[in-house]
């Protein structure tokens, strides 16, 4: 049995519409927002959200999400090289498909049978400004 390392045509245009976009449009907000999760900050309210507008015109909002959810499906492979070209800016996650993530993981932690210590243990380790988001 062999194994592919090939990636999809059709996700490899995604993937370089996701490289120049990030590069593009993404990566020069870093310099003039502070804080891309401050969404108090008038100059990311400017910024980010027509961002955001982009990534769900192209399909690749919460991408992580099966169809049945409203996302494409993704595996972990298709979310891995994505996140390999995300991760070089301070603003993509916010931009793209992690901020839905983590609203996501603050809603299903908001229902009573997930409010459990453990569930309690795991907002401790996220960052400060993801765990205000959860409470």
């Amino acid at each position: 049995m062999s194994w592919d390392f090939e990636t999809e045509p059709g996700f490899a245009a995604q993937l370089d519409w996701i490289e120049a976009f990030v590069r593009d449009e993404v990566e020069p907000p870093d310099h003039v927002v502070e804080d891309p999760y401050d969404v108090k900050d008038s100059v990311r309210a400017a910024l980010i959200p027509p961002l955001q507008h982009r990534v769900r015109a192209q399909g690749l909002w919460a991408c992580h999400l099966s169809p049945k959810l409203g996302g494409q499906g993704y595996g972990q492979v298709k979310l891995a090289l994505i996140n390999e070209i995300l991760g070089r800016s301070r603003s993509a996650p916010v931009s793209s498909v992690a901020k839905h993530r983590i609203q996501a993981i603050a809603k299903s932690l908001r229902t009573s049978e997930l409010r459990s210590s453990s569930a309690a243990g795991w907002t401790r380790c996220l960052p400060a400004k993801s765990s205000r988001v959860l409470r």
